[in-house]
């Protein structure tokens, strides 16, 4: 289960969530709203991501140091997340099972082969 902190901005204008990605094996942070008086197109929300690349943000210091210019974690937030890391470190994020894939040639025959088009006899 994928779990969302909310972090209160130094901006009021400005969203901060933050959590730990097993897969990505480092913390993730979204700020929203980070351009709000400078946006082109109010429409679209303008937003930076930390913590894209594996292992880039491997602890809560290193997360904050990322968001330390829009947002303050504190001390729940920071245990929360110390927890999430530790209990979720070697799970991966879905659990569903991985079907393999088909090689083009046996697809190609199962469908009457390329002479056809693919499209099987009729």
């Amino acid at each position: 289960m994928e779990v969302w902190y909310l972090v209160p901005s130094l901006d009021p204008e400005v969203l901060v969530a933050v959590r730990w990605e097993p897969v990505r094996g480092s913390f993730v942070a979204r700020v929203e709203g980070v351009f709000a008086r400078e946006r082109l197109d109010p429409i679209r929300p303008t937003g930076l991501w930390f913590g894209s690349h594996h292992g880039e943000l491997q602890t809560v210091e290193d997360l904050q140091a990322a968001i330390g210019d829009y947002a303050v974690l504190g001390s729940g937030t920071r245990a929360a997340l110390t927890a999430d890391r530790v209990s979720r470190a070697d799970q991966p994020r879905w659990t569903a099972k991985v079907q393999p894939q088909i090689g083009h040639a046996r697809l190609m025959a199962a469908r009457g082969g390329p002479q056809d088009g693919g499209r099987g006899s009729r």
